[in-house]
């Protein structure tokens, strides 16, 4: 999601977010990803259909889902940019890979570089100062090694959270 807000930024477009979560089943689900098209389609601006999940939705055994939707996202437009995330891809009806999604990309979790500079960036937003020495921030560091860029955001907000109005500290990770 982070990704499909940073293209959606970078074009200057509008961002349309949902999940399989999102969406009622039968016929409403549908009229809802119709909805969805219509006006990301008629806006002034580029948009972003950013689909989170999107094996859940998308997956082989969906297919009146899987239908419904290949025919809307069938025609391609200047104006229009669709991403799909998931953590299995393989799930995915060959239907909605062949020829609708142009590009698969691989987006790892974030390095341990990566992290720090999360950690600190997002407790340099707190109103509360940290105090997590180097050796703090290492070990954290370490031991949030594998987690993906939302459970690291979600961590350091419980974090923040939890020290409540106090300096964060080791212990609050």
């Amino acid at each position: 999601s982070l990704i499909a807000e940073a293209i959606t930024s970078h074009i200057g477009g509008t961002l349309y977010k949902f999940s399989a979560a999102d969406l009622p089943s039968g016929k409403a689900g549908a009229e809802r990803v119709d909805a969805l098209f219509d006006v990301a389609l008629a806006g002034a601006k580029p948009a972003v259909i950013f689909i989170d999940e999107c094996d859940t939705m998308l997956s082989v055994k969906a297919k009146v889902r899987v239908g419904h939707f290949a025919q809307r996202f069938e025609r391609f437009t200047d104006n229009l940019l669709v991403i799909g995330a998931t953590n299995e891809p393989d799930q995915i009806a060959p239907k909605i890979l062949t020829g609708r999604f142009e590009r698969k990309i691989f987006v790892d979790n974030p390095s341990d570089n990566s992290r720090r500079a999360m950690i600190q960036r997002q407790l340099a937003e707190e109103p509360d100062d940290h105090a997590l020495s180097a050796a703090d921030l290492d070990f954290i560091v370490k031991q949030t090694a594998g987690r993906s860029a939302v459970n690291m955001e979600r961590l350091i907000s419980s974090a923040a959270m939890h020290a409540a109005c106090a300096p964060v500290t080791r212990e609050g990770f």
